[in-house]
């Protein structure tokens, strides 16, 4: 209904945070996400259901292998609207990821949490409209980029 299923994810060195965004979910695709999330990385991924009326949740888990931070978005397009989603998941991402180092939004901070934002939103918006799906290559490299980033 959404195309394929597509998983991003990158390692955010400064704070030591996994970033995973799946999008272009299809009604079953939360239970096959959890699956593939777990083989990845060899730890448990319980993911929530997306409720009609939501675009996406952003959803933090503590692991023994550090914090990743899941953002799930039903549809992601080039389309205005679903990148102001994306944006959206993105602030919750920063929000877990500068909360979990001490950093409250206040006057100070400001420009530390806009950066986050717009690192975020650059990186994931890439590729958009572009062809590609997690296989079991695509597992295979997340999985040594993972173990190379945690030695």
């Amino acid at each position: 209904y959404f195309g394929e299923m597509i998983i991003k994810y990158i390692h955010d060195p400064m704070y030591g945070v996994n970033y995973i965004l799946a999008y272009n979910l299809k009604d079953n695709n939360l239970a096959t996400l959890g699956k593939k999330l777990t083989e990845a990385f060899g730890t448990y991924f319980d993911t929530p259901d997306i409720n009609d009326d939501e675009n996406g949740f952003c959803a933090e888990y503590h692991l023994d292998k550090g914090l990743f931070i899941l953002m799930v978005i039903k549809r992601l397009t080039n389309s205005p609207e679903d990148k102001s989603v994306l944006a959206h998941e993105c602030f919750h991402a920063t929000e877990a990821t500068l909360k979990s180092r001490g950093i409250k939004y206040c006057k100070e901070t400001t420009e530390v949490w806009a950066y986050n934002i717009e690192m975020l939103v650059r990186i994931f918006s890439e590729d958009l409209g572009k062809k590609c799906t997690i296989n079991k290559r695509e597992i295979r490299r997340i999985i040594k980029l993972h173990k190379a980033k945690n030695v």
